[in-house]
């Protein structure tokens, strides 16, 4: 099994461990990379022989999913089963991370059970990511890279984290953030809750003023 052709790629960083994959805890890493293509590129096209996940940094560009083809923009997220027939090409500069993943034999359990059946057959292909899910990625491309104390322990803590938060926005689960309860007449929200906000607004917070309206304060306080 040979990996995609380089032409037509700016830059790319990648560990491939296809043929002997790499035991991260329940998981079995068979790729993970990251590439920046030029207009026009294209990889060869081949059966997925394990699940993959890719995130958009920028740009734009196509995957063909089994001869049906996606438009895939920047924060897209999109998930390969296995055994279709896969193909991504550019049609403007396109920069994008990716991930190429399977479940350990008899490392089974109800989670990964779970993370197994989702990834055999998510609902759709293409779906919306966060910045979240982009750093997720930056975390285990880094581990991967540094090779720094018990770096294994900290990609697999990464690839817990990355698969499940992929799956949870694949099957809408909205998340809250812990919020501190308040008792009547205590002057307010906490400022926990309102530096819980900013961090996971961060990208789409406009002004001060949304945070004033959402939790009723001054915009001087």
């Amino acid at each position: 099994m040979k990996p995609p052709s380089l032409n037509g790629i700016r830059s790319r960083y990648e560990k491939q461990f296809i043929g002997k994959p790499d035991r991260i805890g329940n998981y079995l890493i068979h790729q993970i990379g990251e590439q920046d293509c030029e207009p026009g590129y294209r990889c060869d096209p081949h059966v997925q022989w394990c699940y993959e996940i890719s995130y958009v940094i920028s740009g734009e560009g196509m995957t063909s999913i089994d001869g049906k083809e996606y438009e895939v923009h920047e924060g897209d997220l999109f998930i390969t089963p296995v055994g279709v027939q896969h193909e991504v090409f550019s049609n403007h500069h396109f920069r994008y991370m990716f991930i190429g993943f399977s479940i350990c034999n008899g490392a089974l359990n109800d989670d990964t059970r779970l993370i197994d059946s989702f990834y055999q057959a998510p609902p759709v292909n293409i779906m919306k990511g966060d910045h979240e899910i982009m750093l997720l990625f930056s975390r285990c491309l880094n581990e991967y890279y540094n090779a720094s104390l018990c770096h294994s322990l900290m990609i697999e803590c990464c690839l817990n984290e990355l698969a499940v938060s992929v799956m949870r926005i694949y099957l809408s689960q909205s998340r809250k953030n812990y919020r501190n309860e308040i008792a009547d007449g205590s002057g307010g929200i906490s400022m926990y809750a309102v530096m819980l906000y900013i961090d996971s607004s961060i990208r789409t917070i406009q002004s001060i003023g949304e945070i004033v309206q959402k939790f009723n304060y001054s915009a001087s306080y």
